[in-house]
């Protein structure tokens, strides 16, 4: 019917962070990463259907790459689930603190976590993050203009994330759009097929 993050798009447009909102986009970080966009009021999924795919984004400073439908795109590598845990080992490695399993073990929400309660290489690895994240929304806002984004996602709502994200944003002049959190968190898509269910019913009955 659809995609995940567009279904939560829709969810968070219908009862969630987005309510009322026109012209909005969805981000999605958790395991991948990827955005819901909304345009006066409509969901956008552009010519192919890929308006949305930004986690087939460049990442400052990495050489570009052709893009593989197989293959994951360079910033969900940088800022998924798995490319946040991955930057945590290699300082924690370099800290000469790899051994340790319980640090190890940590997912990204926990690594964030740990960064709030003032862990200096977990702060570095939040603020890896969220300048990757910023830059990201940068060029979304360039080109779409967004009222507002909403971040999402096991990784993405993590509020101390969307206020470093947002701090960051703020430095601009422009091209800097107010940033919140999901309401719905793992319910977005639910609401969003539910939401989804009853436009088509509504529509024929109606027909």
């Amino acid at each position: 019917i659809e995609n995940d993050t567009n279904l939560a798009a829709v969810g968070e447009h219908w009862q969630g962070s987005a309510a009322g909102m026109d012209n909005f986009i969805f981000v999605a970080l958790g395991t991948g990463v990827g955005a819901g966009i909304f345009l006066h009021g409509q969901l956008h999924h552009g010519f192919a259907w890929s308006a949305g795919e930004i986690g087939y984004m460049g990442v400052s400073g990495v050489p570009r790459e052709p893009l593989r439908v197989r293959s994951t795109g360079q910033l969900e590598r940088a800022i998924g689930g798995a490319g946040i845990e991955a930057e945590w080992l290699r300082l924690l490695k370099h800290a000469g603190s790899a051994s340790d399993e319980t640090l190890t073990r940590l997912r990204a929400p926990q690594i964030f976590d740990l960064a709030l309660d003032g862990d200096r290489l977990a702060g570095e690895v939040l603020l890896y993050t969220a300048r990757i994240l910023a830059n990201c929304l940068v060029d979304l806002a360039l080109s779409l203009n967004p009222e507002t984004i909403v971040l999402g996602g096991g990784v993405g709502s993590h509020p101390e994330l969307c206020r470093l994200t947002q701090k960051l944003l703020q430095q601009n002049e422009l091209a800097r759009p107010a940033l919140c959190a999901s309401t719905l968190g793992t319910q977005a898509q639910l609401h969003g097929a539910i939401s989804l269910s009853l436009s088509a019913i509504e529509s024929t009955l109606l027909t």
